[in-house]
């Protein structure tokens, strides 16, 4: 089972609209360091917003909620090669004439490196991102594009 937060999109939505789609991008990765640095604060928003959903009791199991859910979100979110591998086995079955393709030539990775880039006056580390190089599949064009 994958956990964590998945962004999915078109390619052709991501051409049409690249400001919201970075500033989406930027938002949650923004989320993403808020929700790790930020615990009390956190489990506030958590605690007034999700209560009644999460049935939790006592401080014990809301700090057990907020360990186990900070250790499964990655610093950068990037998609891990499990992940891409448990989004194309669903897309299979959503598509079964899809199961012949590549299932990395149906992710565009190349805006990784201009997200990245995109907070660092916030103090997050600026790590070197390897370049995907793009698709060569026709395919490629209508394939869901996680960000970032």
């Amino acid at each position: 089972m994958i956990e964590g937060v998945t962004l999915t999109t078109t390619t052709n939505y991501v051409k049409n609209h690249e400001d919201e789609a970075r500033a989406l991008i930027l938002a949650l990765i923004d989320g993403i360091h808020f929700f790790k640095t930020k615990k009390a604060d956190t489990l506030a928003i958590v605690k007034k917003h999700c209560s009644q959903l999460l049935k939790m009791h006592d401080d014990e199991e809301w700090n057990c909620f907020y360990d186990t859910q900070s250790e499964s979100l990655e610093k950068a979110p990037y998609p891990s090669l499990e992940a891409i591998q448990n989004v194309f086995a669903l897309g299979v079955k959503r598509d079964p004439q899809i199961k012949e393709f590549n299932p990395l030539a149906l992710w565009d990775l190349c805006n990784r490196e201009t997200t990245r880039r995109g907070r660092p006056s916030q103090g997050r580390p600026e790590e070197p991102v390897p370049r995907t190089p793009a698709p060569s599949s026709s395919a490629a064009t209508s394939h869901s594009a996680p960000w970032p």
